[in-house]
C-alpha cells in the first residue's frame, strides 16, 4: 500500500521472500526509489493515471531493485483504495515474471542469431519446443534440404529428410540431448528435393529455460565439398598404393 505521494504505507511479508527486504524498514520509504532508473519515470505517471481512475488500473510491468543489488522483474497492478478508511492509500499487488522476462529476451536473441544464419547459404538454424512439439527452421535450413522457403516441418518429417543409413543414429542423437541434455555433433547425409545427396554437419543441444520448457536448438551446415576432397584423398591414396604394389612384380 502506498499514500498519494508514492511512499510505503504497507509491505507484505512475502517482500522479503522475493526481494530480500525487512517489510517493516520499507514503510516511509518511496517505492520510486528501489525501482529502476529507465523505469522510474514511467511508473510515476502511471501511477498518477491510476489515481485518476476508480476503478482497477491496466497492468504494468517494470523492475524493481533486489535486496543484493540484482533487479528482478515483476508486473503490477494497482486498485484506489483511499476511500476505504481501513486502506487509506493505494494497493499495488504485483508478481515477480523475471523467469518470463529472461525468456522471452532469449527468444528474441534466438529470433534474431537465426534471422543471421538464415543469410548464409551452407548453414541452417533450428529449434525444437518439446512442450509444443514445434519445430522451426530458417531459410538456410529449408534450401539444404532443397525446400520452397516457405515449406514448414514436422519434427518426423525432418528426420524424413536424411539418408536412411543416417536417420536412426540422428534421431538417437538428438532423443538422447532432449533427454538427458548431452549435446552432438555428427556427420550425416541428406537427401535435396531433387533427390541428390549431400553431407552435413549436425550439431544439437538442450536448453532448460524455465516457464519456457525445454528447447533443443541446433545447426546443420553443408560440408559436402569437404567430404568430396576428403574421398577424392583417399581414392588417390589406394590408388597410389596399388601402383606402388604393381611396380614391385618381378617382370614374368
Amino acid at each position: 500500500i502506498v499514500d498519494a505521494d508514492g511512499r510505503f504505507r504497507y509491505q507484505s511479508p512475502s517482500v522479503e521472500r522475493i526481494l530480500g527486504y525487512d517489510a517493516d524498514r520499507t514503510v516511509g520509504d518511496m517505492a520510486w526509489e528501489y525501482m529502476h532508473p529507465d523505469d522510474r519515470d514511467g511508473l510515476i505517471e502511471t501511477f498518477e493515471e491510476w489515481k485518476g481512475d476508480a476503478g482497477v488500473g491496466e497492468s504494468v510491468e517494470y523492475r524493481a531493485r533486489h535486496a543484493d543489488g540484482s533487479w528482478r522483474w515483476f508486473e503490477g497492478r494497482g486498485t484506489d483504495q483511499f476511500e476505504n478508511p481501513a486502506v487509506d492509500g493505494y494497493v499495488i499487488n504485483s508478481r515477480d515474471i523475471t523467469v518470463r522476462k529472461e525468456s522471452e529476451q532469449q527468444l528474441a536473441q534466438t529470433q534474431e542469431l537465426l534471422s543471421e544464419v538464415s543469410e548464409l547459404a551452407d548453414i541452417g538454424a533450428w529449434e525444437y519446443d518439446a512442450e509444443s512439439e514445434t519445430l522451426t527452421n530458417t531459410a538456410g535450413t529449408r534450401r539444404i534440404y532443397g525446400l520452397e522457403s516457405d515449406t514448414e516441418l514436422t519434427l518426423s518429417e525432418a528426420f524424413e529428410r536424411f539418408h536412411p543409413d543416417d536417420r536412426a543414429r540422428l534421431r538417437e542423437c538428438f532423443e538422447e540431448c532432449l533427454e538427458t541434455g548431452k549435446p552432438y555433433e555428427i556427420d550425416v547425409r541428406v537427401i535435396t528435393g531433387d533427390d541428390h545427396q549431400r553431407w552435413l554437419t549436425a550439431k544439437g543441444e538442450r536448453i532448460q529455460d524455465g516457464d519456457a520448457g525445454t528447447i533443443v536448438r541446433g545447426y546443420l551446415q553443408d560440408v559436402t565439398e569437404q567430404k568430396t576432397r576428403e574421398q577424392q584423398l583417399i581414392d588417390l591414396n589406394e590408388t597410389a598404393q596399388r601402383l606402388s604394389k604393381g611396380s614391385s612384380r618381378p617382370d614374368l
